[in-house]
């Protein structure tokens, strides 16, 4: 609700929710080291440090505020050093002050000037690996997004074959270091298509991963860690959804929750419940062992055990195509017997869909005659594995 502040509560007296800070609250961040210390944040980057549990506050310095910010301006503590933050305005900054934060500048101005919008493009979503350290991935509300593998490194545009949509989230896979997802709204284009996309390089290529998800914009997205990337839930304008089969197929997660909107989702591990906020019915929690998350897939694995699957495992030809295209794939370590081959066009949109048997097909040909000239994306799931090439139709 509208200027609702920042409120905490707490299990022993779960109805009673205490007003910590004014504004429009958005996300607190807690230090992980020190019980006394966290972040509370206000509309248009208003990032507020406490050293006394909330007595008293003090607002960092450092921000250019010449650039325009989000009004859900992101922030974030790193995984790695609690006394490492990380902001984004049109440009991202850092800070490691030991508590209150002093921004500096580490990136250029990663929005485009070009792309004209309602409202000013900003940074819309931050994040860094879990695994690699100062692996930093930036989304901005005009659909760009950058990468920056160490500190001092260039930011590296990785957008190409993503919609030119608001970036919602950059999510770093909790497994694997180089696998990424992201999640893009057209929530303000009056496009309500469900859009998730997956890279197993570090967004050098794209797949759409949408599946069957309902034509609602996507909010927020949770990757299970220690399931190979193959457990997701995301949020969306009615509700909360999963996949065990790394986003070849979508279910309505629970039966009793309304058809809202859920904006955050995180993941309880103590209890094993996914946590919902919801924009109607406050926090809602669904205990996880009432669903199987292993469906028909192996148990995991450690990532030392998995086959990396390069480009050279999917030959897609000819390319450029005229109407016939041959696809030849292995299959590499997994012992999945049946895949899905997919095919995208520029826009994500999901044009064909085949399955195959996977003990027995790797040569596969593909009728694409009919196909409007462009570009186009190609995949074949598994439900372990993720194979992803292109093709140019002309």
């Amino acid at each position: 609700s509208q200027d609702n502040g920042t409120s905490g509560g707490n299990k022993e007296n779960i109805n009673s929710w205490e007003r910590i800070f004014g504004g429009d609250g958005f996300r607190p961040v807690f230090n992980p080291d020190n019980e006394f210390s966290f972040f509370v944040q206000t509309q248009r980057g208003g990032i507020h440090y406490t050293n006394d549990s909330g007595l008293s506050f003090e607002q960092g310095n450092g921000f250019d505020f010449d650039e325009t910010t989000n009004w859900n301006t992101p922030y974030f503590m790193s995984p790695h050093d609690s006394k490492t933050m990380y902001a984004g305005r049109q440009s991202v900054y850092k800070s490691e002050s030991f508590s209150v934060p002093f921004w500096e500048k580490v990136s250029g101005d990663l929005t485009d000037p070009d792309t004209l919008n309602l409202l000013p493009n900003t940074l819309s979503y931050l994040s860094e690996s879990a695994i690699v350290k100062d692996l930093i991935y930036a989304g901005a509300s005009d659909g760009e997004l950058y990468r920056q593998d160490s500190i001092g490194k260039e930011w590296i545009s990785i957008n190409d074959g993503l919609p030119t949509f608001n970036i919602h989230t950059v999510e770093p896979s909790p497994d694997f270091e180089d696998h990424v997802f992201v999640t893009l709204s057209g929530y303000r284009e009056n496009v309500e298509d469900p859009m998730v996309f997956y890279s197993q390089n570090r967004g050098e290529d794209w797949v759409q991963i949408s599946g069957n998800l309902p034509p609602a914009s996507l909010n927020d997205i949770y990757i299970m860690p220690n399931y190979r990337d193959s457990v997701i839930f995301v949020s969306s304008d009615v509700g909360v959804y999963l996949s065990k089969n790394l986003g070849a197929d979508w279910e309505r997660l629970g039966e009793d929750m309304p058809f809202i909107p859920v904006f955050d989702l995180e993941l309880n591990p103590h209890t094993n419940e996914i946590i919902a906020g919801t924009f109607a019915r406050s926090i809602m929690t669904f205990q996880l062992e009432q669903v199987n998350l292993f469906s028909d897939f192996e148990p995991p694995v450690s990532q030392s055990n998995l086959a990396e699957l390069k480009a050279e495992n999917l030959k897609v030809f000819p390319n450029p195509v005229l109407d016939l295209l041959n696809i030849e794939w292995k299959q590499g370590f997994s012992s999945q017997k049946h895949a899905e081959l997919m095919v995208f066009d520029a826009k994500g949109g999901l044009l064909k869909k085949l399955n195959l048997d996977a003990t027995q097909q790797r040569d596969i040909s593909l009728d694409v005659s009919n196909f409007v000239p462009g570009t186009y994306r190609i995949s074949i799931n598994d439900g372990l594995n993720l194979w992803a090439g292109s093709f140019i139709k002309i």
